[in-house]
């Protein structure tokens, strides 16, 4: 009988940590990557103050940097994912938002728009917030970028914070990220491998040298092999 029970936990137990198989790909492609050989995935919590500091050279190097004359973007596909820490609980609510505004406006723009306003205002969510309940968070939240993004209104965004679809979303995406080993943020990968995150646009050109130059045609796999 005890080893049928222990039988029964087990099965139990692998259920519930059965990973929930997402309907899309994680991540948010900044740019289409036509003459795609590497890829680079970024993983960001809109109130981690590390991450407010390393967004705008990321994002400066991504709108700045050219290859043979044309943008970066062109050969290495850079995809954001929103990884809120346990310890920003406001955090949670701010990457619920994210699938959200995707979901209604079906443009990355303002995806990414929101998450450069987040970070930028991510003060008046941390300390700031400390003594505020929950509902006053998500009603702060809601009005600050609803008033400054123009994309929605502030019942939407409630109603989106209360939609268990963009909890699920905002989880599913933690889970990948916990799943690709990330522990905290801002986290780099480059084809997969984890890498310092670069803080200058030095750094960065450094950390992708040999990694955009293949000949048309050659993939990712062969580029590593000569790199």
């Amino acid at each position: 009988i005890k080893m049928k029970l222990l039988l029964l936990l087990a099965i139990l137990f692998a259920v519930s940590y059965t990973a929930l198989v997402p309907d899309h790909l994680d991540g948010y492609l900044y740019r289409p990557s036509p003459k795609r050989v590497s890829r680079v995935d970024v993983f960001e919590d809109l109130l981690c103050a590390d991450c407010k500091a390393f967004d705008p050279v990321f994002k400066q190097f991504l709108n700045s940097e050219l290859v043979n004359g044309s943008p970066i973007t062109d050969y290495i596909e850079f995809v954001v994912h929103m990884f809120p820490l346990p310890y920003h609980h406001n955090a949670f609510y701010a990457a619920q938002l994210v699938p959200f505004i995707m979901n209604k406006t079906q443009n990355v723009r303002n995806v990414f728009a929101y998450n450069e306003f987040m970070l930028e205002n991510q003060d008046k969510f941390l300390s700031a917030a400390a003594n505020m309940t929950e509902t006053q968070v998500k009603n702060a939240m809601c009005d600050l970028t609803a008033n400054a993004m123009g994309m929605y209104t502030l019942q939407e965004c409630l109603a989106a914070l209360a939609n268990p679809n963009y909890d699920m979303a905002a989880r599913i995406s933690w889970k990948y990220s916990s799943y690709n080993s990330v522990s905290g943020t801002p986290t780099v990968l480059l084809n997969g491998v984890e890498i310092d995150a670069p803080t200058t646009i030095e750094e960065w050109q450094d950390a992708l040298k040999g990694h955009y130059n293949a000949p048309a045609g050659q993939d990712a796999q062969m580029l590593l092999t000569k790199s």
